[in-house]
């Protein structure tokens, strides 16, 4: 009855019918473990359990040394401006009177060496240097005025 509603159904032949049932029921014995052989398998894992996965070895590296950064400490000027001559047309033309241990009493313009420190500007009573990126500037060093003469009381 089963093969004749199959058949009328769907349409399929009754061998291809058998051939499904004969596989299916292939199927499900082909899956089945008898119950013996799985106990033998857990007592077997009881008797000689499997190794534990072996950890990676660590690699111990030592603490980098990290030295701070320290710049150079930066060097005092050891010159005096004792002048500036400024021309405001033309900046380039602008000279300064240094004094300079060593050279003793020189001009000096834009872009020229005193001591480690580079000129960068001349200015009515200042002149600006740089050492490295660090701009500074000092002012013309004046003197005190000085007598000449005393009046007596």
């Amino acid at each position: 009855m089963y093969a004749q509603n199959t058949i009328q159904d769907e349409g399929h032949s009754i061998i291809e019918i058998f051939k499904r049932m004969g596989d299916i029921g292939k199927s499900d014995e082909q899956d089945k473990v008898s119950p013996l052989v799985s106990q033998a398998g857990e007592f077997a894992l009881i008797i000689d359990p499997p190794k534990p996965p072996v950890p990676p070895e660590k690699i111990v590296e030592s603490p980098k040394i990290v030295q701070p950064v320290v710049s150079a400490p930066r060097p005092s000027p050891r010159f005096k401006v004792l002048s500036t001559s400024c021309n405001r047309d033309r900046p380039e033309d602008s000279v300064a009177l240094v004094s300079e241990p060593g050279k003793g009493e020189h001009w000096v313009k834009k872009g020229d060496f005193i001591g480690n420190f580079v000129l960068e500007r001349i200015e009515p009573g200042v002149i600006i240097y740089r050492y490295g990126s660090q701009v500074s500037e000092m002012a013309v060093e004046m003197k005190p005025p000085v007598r000449i003469a005393q009046e007596r009381k």
